[in-house]
């Protein structure tokens, strides 16, 4: 994998001539590991050339990077001159809802919309093709309308990310309110507001329901 710096976008690492996406994140890990020293502090984007942009290539780019807390992901892009060469699927997986906290170094993707119910701490990334909702603290990374939805949004009781993305578009977490906000896209721009009707999903509710079991009573005769 090849490093290649850009005066307008900072360093890339290039991906290109690999058979698979397996051995393509294999040399990813291997690259990171061998060169993140040289590289911390840096802002990277990761250019793939050779396969379409899936929600599951993403995910797995964006956990190899989630080992590193010291450097920083800025996207994954493809050389504009090159068109995808495969379509971009566009099914979605009923929600996920994920009961317990997720902790430095783990990653969560859904192709779908995802519930966290628990905090995303520092170090930690949720990302799913839909919208993104924890409740809890996000104090990690979540990115939200995966690969280029813009329409979607990024919901958290305590909202202090390290970073957000929304689609295509990236914001560094600057907010320090303690009350529910949420991030979502205006203007061609990621812009965070109050949450202020905050309520559990349904699906949430219902999957947290006690079932009654079924008793079978003898018939009278």
């Amino acid at each position: 994998m090849e490093i290649k710096g850009d005066t307008k976008r900072g360093l890339r690492l290039v991906a290109e001539g690999f058979a698979n996406e397996q051995d393509l994140i294999s040399d990813l890990e291997t690259t990171l590991a061998r060169r993140h020293a040289f590289l911390t502090g840096a802002v990277l984007d990761v250019q793939i050339n050779d396969f379409p942009l899936s929600p599951d290539l993403l995910s797995q780019v964006a956990g190899a990077f989630s080992r590193y807390p010291d450097l920083s992901l800025n996207g994954i892009v493809r050389d504009p001159r090159r068109p995808d060469p495969i379509p971009l699927a566009r099914r979605s997986e009923p929600t996920l809802v994920v009961r317990h906290t997720l902790r430095s170094g783990q990653h969560q993707f859904h192709q779908g919309d995802l519930i966290i119910i628990g905090d995303v701490n520092p170090g930690a990334t949720v990302a799913a093709t839909g919208d993104i909702l924890v409740f809890g603290r996000l104090r990690g990374n979540a990115h939200a309308g995966q690969p280029q939805d813009v329409s979607k949004s990024v919901y958290a009781l305590t909202f202090t990310p390290a970073q957000v993305r929304i689609g295509s578009l990236l914001a560094i977490g600057e907010s320090s309110s303690h009350d529910p906000e949420f991030a979502h896209v205006e203007n061609g721009q990621v812009v965070v507001e109050a949450w202020t009707d905050v309520k559990l999903p349904d699906v949430v509710t219902e999957e947290g329901r006690p079932r009654r079991a079924k008793v079978a009573h003898p018939s009278s005769s």
